[in-house]
């Protein structure tokens, strides 16, 4: 999987490390495999279509596997989406076909399902399909893409070099633990 989220990270405006939180929140709310990537993919479209940072998909896709975790959408929860400029007041009134200031009140008294919640949240992003790809195309998002396939490449690059590393720290720490050190440094 974190292979996977890596590979992910290189298509997106965000780095692997937004991706891996991301990814992480959505499958500690029981979403997994492809259902986790589209679900990604949906949160960031709707957050680049609405010019929102790497830092604010993270903060949706959050606030998304809490809604997701509880089972219910209170204010706060839409607030996070709503103070980024996405529409999740509209969206959820369309989807109920009441308007906002109904969804408002019912918010505020718990009674927004995360299943209404999840609804009006994938039409969002089905309106805005592909806006996540469109950002990763600008000069921010192929910075982005550039940082993480120029690390993942030093990272296989320097493997070897960490492996030898690794055995001279493990034998140094093993030989200053030892008793011979101890009763030579205590003279």
């Amino acid at each position: 999987m974190v292979k996977r989220l890596n590979q992910y990270a290189q298509h997106t405006p965000f780095n692997t490390s937004d991706t891996d939180k991301m990814g992480k929140y959505l499958y500690n709310a029981g979403i997994e495999g492809d259902k986790m990537f589209d679900t990604m993919t949906s949160l960031g479209d709707v957050t680049s279509a609405y010019g929102g940072s790497a830092a604010d998909a993270v903060e949706v896709t959050r606030q998304y596997a809490q809604v997701m975790q509880s089972g219910t959408a209170y204010t706060e929860d839409l607030n996070i989406m709503n103070d980024r400029g996405i529409p999740i007041y509209q969206a959820i009134a369309e989807q109920m076909g009441i308007n906002v200031g109904e969804v408002k009140k019912m918010a505020s008294q718990g009674k927004i399902s995360s299943e209404i919640y999840g609804k009006a949240v994938a039409t969002l992003g089905d309106k805005v399909k592909g806006s996540m790809d469109k950002q990763s195309k600008t000069w921010t998002g192929m910075l982005s893409t550039f940082e993480d396939v120029f690390g993942q490449l030093m990272g296989t690059l320097t493997s070897p070099i960490f492996e030898v590393a690794k055995q001279a720290l493990g034998g140094l720490l093993e030989y200053l633990g030892s008793e011979s050190f101890m009763t030579s440094v205590q003279g």
